[in-house]
């Protein structure tokens, strides 16, 4: 009996033993893993508690602080930064590596241009701490630069791409480019008035477009949306001056804007309006204001020129918004013919006139899909008052479709006009030209109504 219980203590403690070496050998790091850390020069445990950067070029010093979680430029512009690019150069100096580290031979640091180096990097913390790197020449292959932390002897070698993609940067790459904060989500309202053209959106609390002016019509999502994102990316080519004046409006075309786009956004409407003036050619760019705030700007010519846009565009074309999985019924009557059909148990169309019988699915649902997806040639009227005058008060055909919730969207057709059919939704008083092939698919379900039976044969 003690015989077994000593056995169970030896191989108790050989697992325990087994465990421990294990362990040891888990969290010792590998001869690549130990490599790369002896690479390490400088590392910052948490960049979140960075309080403030200072970047000193050859001709400029930018400093930068955090404010509310926001990154602001401090000198020698006061201005929203470019939270991208600040996080970037926080992102390579955290964990700052270094290419190669050179022992400390005794040799001078204008040997390695740190007498006088530049760019120089200065971050402070939150609790006081200071750290600086200090940039001096180019190595002898130029494919990395010489550098100090906190001025100690140390040397190392930085990479290019660290030093050329940040710590050379200009202030205008640090600065936020933003024209307008918006998003196609939280505008509710938007005025475009170019010359004595005004085009203006407004979108309800279902988030549908309408169009208010020139014309009133519902608006299309897409286009409008898209629209408002082009908005969004406007990024500013050049600031042109910092605090504007009276008569810099004039010099710059701004008095008398050939643009002036108002947004509204928000659920309290929060206003933002620019202003687009002169065309720069030689600059490539048009000079624009926020209103809001004093900077005149210049931005990207192609960027302005694209948001030309015709009224016409962005005019709801669509018919119909039934879902095409949920219809469950249609009726399509021209004169005294009529066919009609239902879905049975399992999602097939059953004929219910002029005969009860199976039909072939497919080519109804062809036909129920373009009625569906139907988008007008041409809105020939939006508020008709006289349907005679396009066949509409004796329709030439009329097509029924009811959905699953017993929805009904009725599509009427009236006189023929070329290579197109006046038609409109019941319902509505808005005349469109509907395709003549629209019409010629549906009056073939009439002729020759589509029987399972005659598909066989």
């Amino acid at each position: 009996m003690f015989k077994f219980k000593g056995t169970l203590v030896i191989v108790a403690f050989l697992i325990i033993l087994l465990a421990y070496v294990l362990l040891v050998e888990v969290k010792k790091p590998s001869d690549e893993e130990k490599k790369e850390q002896d690479k390490i020069v400088l590392k910052i445990e948490d960049t979140e508690k960075v309080k403030s950067i200072k970047l000193k070029q050859e001709t400029v010093e930018i400093s930068f602080e955090k404010q509310d979680k926001t990154w602001h430029i401090t000198t020698p512009v006061r201005a929203l930064a470019d939270e991208g690019m600040v996080n970037g150069l926080l992102a390579n100096i955290g964990e700052m590596k270094s290419e190669q580290k050179l022992s400390d031979s005794g040799e001078s640091p204008d040997t390695y241009g740190l007498d006088k180096p530049c760019p120089v990097v200065t971050i402070t913390l939150e609790d006081g701490t200071i750290k600086t790197i200090s940039v001096g020449k180019k190595t002898f292959d130029e494919n990395s630069y010489y550098g100090q932390i906190n001025g100690d002897k140390g040397i190392f070698t930085i990479a290019n791409y660290i030093v050329d993609s940040y710590f050379n940067k200009s202030l205008l790459e640090y600065r936020d480019k933003t024209v307008i904060s918006c998003t196609s989500s939280d505008t509710v309202e938007f005025e475009c008035k170019t010359g004595n053209k005004l085009i203006k959106c407004q979108k309800d609390p279902k988030n549908r477009w309408t169009i208010l002016n020139p014309f009133n019509a519902r608006g299309d999502a897409g286009q409008i949306e898209g629209w408002i994102n082009s908005i969004s990316a406007l990024k500013v080519k050049e600031f042109i001056l910092e605090e504007s004046k009276s008569k810099d409006m004039a010099l710059y075309g701004l008095d008398k804007p050939f643009m002036d786009i108002t947004l509204f956004t928000g659920k309290d409407k929060s206003r933002k309006e620019l202003l687009i003036g002169k065309k720069d050619s030689a600059k490539g760019g048009y000079y624009a204001k926020r209103v809001e705030e004093p900077q005149i700007l210049l931005i990207e010519a192609s960027s302005i020129d694209n948001l030309s846009k015709d009224p016409e565009l962005w005019r709801d074309k669509s018919v119909f918004n039934v879902p095409f999985g949920d219809m469950v019924s249609f009726e399509i009557t021209s004169g005294n013919v009529i066919v009609s059909g239902s879905k049975d148990k399992d999602n097939n169309w059953m004929l219910s006139k002029p005969e009860q019988k199976k039909a072939t699915s497919w080519k109804i649902d062809t036909q129920l899909m373009n009625v569906i997806n139907l988008k007008a040639d041409n809105v020939i009227s939006e508020h008709v008052k006289d349907l005679k005058a396009y066949g509409l008060d004796k329709p030439s055909m009329t097509v029924k479709i009811v959905n699953k919730d017993r929805e009904e969207a009725v599509l009427l057709f009236g006189k023929q006009d070329k290579d197109s059919y006046y038609a409109m939704r019941q319902g509505q008083d808005r005349v469109i030209a509907a395709g003549k092939t629209l019409f010629d698919g549906l009056y073939d379900l009439i002729k020759n109504p589509p029987y399972e039976e005659k598909e066989k044969k």
